[in-house]
């Protein structure tokens, strides 16, 4: 489970902080928008669903959210696992040294 919490023309900041605070506590994050384009890429962010990135011991190495900042990982072959309804696995990702990797995901 996690929560993330989309503040829009909050200027107060201990309003700010408790939100914080509170999207922390349920392992999200506080998105702070000002204006109508920021609202619609908060929003957009806040349901991105997140990911685990998973060895060949099956332990997970990296986690992150879909279409967020970029995960570094050693060279090797992983398994990509999308926390969405229902769950992607991506099997056979293989990251190459100083190369950038990019995974798509499947369309269901």
């Amino acid at each position: 489970m996690r929560v993330n919490i989309v503040g829009f023309a909050i200027d107060d900041p201990t309003l700010a902080a408790t939100f914080t605070e509170w999207a922390e506590l349920g392992n999200g994050q506080y998105i702070d928008a000002g204006n109508a384009a920021e609202l619609n890429r908060a929003v957009a962010q806040a349901v991105a669903p997140t990911f685990d990135v998973i060895d060949a011991t099956v332990a997970v190495v990296a986690s992150g959210q879909v279409g967020a900042d970029a995960i570094d990982l050693p060279p090797g072959t992983y398994q990509v696992v999308i926390r969405s309804s229902p769950e992607i696995a991506i099997d056979n990702v293989t990251v190459v040294s100083s190369q950038p990797s990019e995974v798509t995901i499947p369309a269901p």
